[in-house]
């Protein structure tokens, strides 16, 4: 894992600012988009197949989803993640809405805790829970035009890959960066759950080979908060 940035930042010149904040966004990108261990259901890990690996009708763009469901406040719209249907559309609206919560930060209070164990599998909200922010700082992910790939659906069980936006502030300075996962998604409880995560080409971390496997024939999410 990426060394932990100080919590206690000193005063730093603008290039080296952003080397300190282009390591917070690798931080959160290193935990989304690595295997995350076995649901929280107790099934074994799921073995995320590759896009380029998958059905013919994979990468056709889904009805009725929607890049920021539930509004722009990822702390608002979490809830809304936990009520989408157990479809094509909800799950894809299920995993941007908790892919642009898991990146806020600061969260309300008591909010990870209290939500975490209903969206992310055990291994990853013990992940997100152990990541050690530095102080006044800000991250958040914009999944409005991101592109996915549908690469398996099931009753029970869904893996997307996506391309997701993340910001990052830090002392007064902000850049963006860009990565693409595929997730796999269980159902728990009668909702979805967020399980794993794994790089979209099976064994390659370079971001652009991993981005570019996602955008070659997948379909946008729309732009906008509805």
């Amino acid at each position: 894992m990426p060394a932990d940035a100080p919590r206690k930042p000193v005063s730093l010149a603008w290039p080296a600012v952003a080397v300190v904040i282009m390591a917070l966004l690798a931080i959160i990108g290193w935990l989304l988009f690595r295997t995350a261990g076995a649901p929280a259901t107790g099934s074994s890990p799921s073995n995320s197949p590759s896009p380029s690996a998958t059905a013919p009708d994979a990468a056709q763009p889904v009805p009725g989803v929607n890049g920021c469901l539930g509004g722009e406040d990822a702390s608002v719209a979490i809830y809304a993640a936990m009520k989408a249907p157990l479809t094509k559309a909800g799950a894809v609206n299920f995993l941007a809405t908790v892919l642009r919560w898991s990146t806020l930060w600061p969260k309300p209070a008591g909010q990870q805790s209290q939500i975490g164990p209903k969206v992310l599998s055990a291994n990853m909200l013990q992940q997100l829970s152990q990541e050690k922010i530095p102080q006044g700082s800000k991250l958040w992910a914009d999944t409005t035009g991101a592109v996915y790939k549908v690469t398996a659906f099931s009753d029970e069980s869904a893996t997307i890959a996506m391309v997701m936006e993340s910001a990052g502030t830090y002392q007064g300075q902000q850049t963006t960066a860009t990565n693409a996962a595929v997730y796999g998604m269980t159902v728990h409880d009668g909702h979805w759950l967020l399980s794993s995560s794994d790089p979209v080409v099976p064994g390659a971390h370079n971001p652009r080979k991993n981005i570019a496997a996602v955008k070659d024939g997948g379909s946008k999410l729309p732009d906008g908060c509805a």
